[in-house]
């Protein structure tokens, strides 16, 4: 783990990451909630990216004339805008 980077306490002392959670401890727990809604919430973006990628390729597979795909292009890239802007959701 890297220590280097320098942190300070609601005093406003400098101070290493062990010290700040020693004295600290509710700011160490709302950092490492934080960091978990957001690891979630990013997981449930990249899960829904995965299947909206799926449903275009099974789109374009099921497509006599794949070459000839605008419309599944123009639906994906509306999905995709669609999750990226719900992206706190």
């Amino acid at each position: 783990m890297h220590t280097a980077k320098k942190y300070h306490d609601s005093e406003g002392n400098e101070c290493s990451i062990f010290q700040v959670v020693r004295i600290e401890p509710e700011w160490a727990a709302s950092v490492i909630q934080n960091y978990e809604k957001t690891t979630e919430q990013q997981q449930r973006r990249i899960e829904e990216l995965e299947g909206a990628m799926e449903e275009w390729q099974e789109e374009l597979d099921s497509q006599e004339h794949p070459d000839n795909c605008t419309y599944s292009n123009i639906m994906l890239t509306a999905r995709l805008n669609s999750i990226l802007e719900n992206k706190d959701t």
